[in-house]
């Protein structure tokens, strides 16, 4: 465990104080250590894993994608390095990083020639017999993504500069409106009874409503709808 002070630039030097954090990689962008920070503390012992990881993307991982997409896209070639290692997660939260061996050598002794093993030392990179994939579930995060970025930006266009629902707009939804109560058998012409029986539903339904806020709304309507009319 290392103590290390905890302020941040938001801190006042009053409020210095010092907390115990591990002897680990910190797996999280922050600007102040905190006692929830997040760290991954890797065994000296090293092991074979296997099955599908997902990628950490904090070290030699990142590099590896990135030159990937740029050698599909024709973009220039990424030679960056990670001195940190290569990592990899697996979902029940077990980190690994990946690790590269020095070649076995041979060392003499009073006795002859001794076979030595390589040391381990953190990978630059992805190993070159390992397979990339994409799991389904994040390609349909990332779908839903962009649905949702596609449906920002419809709304968006929309909207007039200060940010309201623009006239064609609005005066399309006063209609739906319009043409719902009139399925619901809801005569908008009569504001006092309409809004009356809405705010009645909307009360059974636990939701609040001003009365006089859905009689202004349906005046609104009324005169939407006869815009249509023309």
């Amino acid at each position: 465990m290392l103590t290390v002070p905890a302020i941040g630039a938001d801190m006042k030097p009053d409020d210095e104080r010092t907390i115990d954090i591990p002897r680990g990689m910190l797996i999280e962008d922050v600007d102040v250590l905190t006692d929830d920070t997040r760290f991954v503390c890797f065994n000296d012992a090293v092991s074979s894993i296997n099955g599908v990881w997902d990628l950490a993307m904090r070290g030699g991982e990142r590099i590896d994608v990135e030159h990937q997409f740029h050698r599909l896209t024709g973009g220039p070639p990424v030679e960056l390095i990670s001195i940190d290692g290569t990592f990899v997660r697996r979902n029940d939260g077990v980190w690994a990083s990946i690790q590269d061996k020095f070649e076995d050598r041979e060392e003499d002794t009073p006795n002859g020639k001794k076979k030595v093993a390589g040391s381990y030392y953190p990978a630059g990179g992805l190993p070159e017999d390992g397979v990339l994939v994409v799991r389904t579930i994040a390609l349909r995060e990332f779908e839903q993504a962009l649905l949702m970025e596609a449906t920002k930006l419809s709304i968006k266009s929309k909207l007039d500069d200060d940010g309201t629902v623009g006239t064609k707009e609005r005066n399309t939804l006063l209609t739906i409106i319009g043409v719902l109560a009139a399925i619901a058998e809801i005569d908008t012409s009569r504001t006092s009874k309409a809004g009356e029986i809405i705010e009645s539903k909307a009360t059974l339904m636990g939701l609040s409503l001003s009365r006089r806020g859905v009689m202004d709304h349906l005046s609104r309507v009324n005169e939407a709808m006869a815009a249509r009319r023309k």
